[in-house]
């Protein structure tokens, strides 16, 4: 074996082994990523942690009592009310920034908030408008896996992400569930 190493044409040996080390991550990395991207769908999704509510409104959510959210493989959210579940749309993906997350929040946690949006691989958006409010929701997956999901209002009565008077008024973190 040790002739076979000695051989007059090292260059060989050291570019197999480099490409064999560099193999082997690029595989693992790509099957994290299919892994990771395959979670957001066709799931059913449970609160983790509730990390942003806003202030000014009388009525809230706890872990146990926040809504279960349903993302099916058409990208359309549901939420259960009472034992059935109630199509709000089908998700946009659109791009996530500062001033379409960041800014609609009423909090002093910016550096946390500016790093959910930094560390966001893929956001998807819904319009929702059934009354006068003109409600909206982000489902945001994270690089890691994590999922969010921001549920907001347009104040402005606009029903599109042009809306320039909106607000935030619950982050969850979801975790996804067995519960149908």
């Amino acid at each position: 074996m040790k002739n076979t190493f000695d051989s007059k044409k090292p260059a060989l040996w050291i570019t197999a082994t480099l490409a064999a080390a560099a193999v082997v991550p690029a595989v693992i990395l790509l099957k994290r990523a299919k892994k990771s991207a395959g979670l957001l769908w066709d799931q059913t999704f449970s609160t983790e942690e509730i990390l942003y509510q806003a202030p000014f409104y009388s009525f809230s959510y706890d872990e146990e009592t926040a809504p279960l959210f349903r993302s099916t493989k058409d990208h359309e959210l549901m939420i259960r009310e009472g034992d059935d579940w109630k199509s709000l749309g089908v998700m946009e993906e659109f791009s996530l920034s500062q001033d379409k997350f960041d800014k609609l929040f009423f909090t002093g946690r910016e550096r946390e908030l500016a790093r959910i949006r930094r560390r966001n691989s893929t956001a998807w958006r819904l319009d929702v408008a059934e009354d006068q409010k003109a409600a909206f929701y982000y489902l945001l997956q994270q690089r890691n896996g994590q999922v969010y999901l921001a549920y907001g209002y347009h104040t402005d009565g606009r029903d599109s992400i042009d809306s320039q008077a909106s607000i935030i008024r619950w982050l969850f973190r979801l975790i996804p569930t067995d519960i149908d």
